[in-house]
């Protein structure tokens, strides 16, 4: 029998999906998390598709695909805590940090960023600096940025904001 292959847990919540094929609706992109007889030790995450087999309009059998992505699920895991982290650590410092992606949309802001330019995240975020601060492009840092873009090489300007009363590296 398919449970003794895949494991009666396995089977459990797969089931349902196979009926539902054979009653003729698909099902895509399904994930399940179950032991399986494979690797009954530890429990495994699968991606399952089944749709209905026709032949002259009518349900004959179930395809099915079935992607074990246990390892996948560990490295998405792993890249959300090194995310967090990351996060948690240019949080924690006193000065603005923004970082930008290779079209000048914000990517990044942190909260001391946020201070200094007197603006909430979510007003930056996903948006393109000259739309944010279209003044901002007449400055010697929007033109250090776009040339470290064009050069990839490391630039470093300083100069008083007379529109933010502060000194900016």
């Amino acid at each position: 029998a398919v449970a003794d292959v895949i494991g009666g847990g396995l089977w459990n919540s797969v089931s349902p999906l196979l009926e539902k094929a054979l009653a003729g609706t698909p099902t895509y992109d399904f994930e399940i998390e179950a032991r399986s007889a494979i690797r009954p030790e530890t429990t495994s995450t699968f991606l399952n598709s089944y749709y209905p087999v026709r032949l002259s309009g009518v349900v004959i059998g179930v395809g099915a695909l079935v992607i074990d992505i246990t390892e996948m699920k560990q490295a998405q895991a792993i890249a959300r805590e090194s995310d967090r982290q990351i996060q948690s650590v240019l949080e924690s410092v006193s000065d603005g940090f923004i970082s930008f992606d290779r079209t000048l949309r914000y990517r990044y802001v942190n909260a001391a960023a946020e201070r200094l330019l007197n603006k909430p995240r979510r007003e930056m975020l996903g948006r393109r600096w000259p739309d944010v601060f279209p003044l901002g492009i007449h400055t010697p840092f929007y033109t250090a940025l776009t040339q470290a873009l064009e050069t990839q090489q490391p630039t470093t300007v300083i100069q008083q904001s007379p529109t933010l009363a502060s000194w900016i590296e």
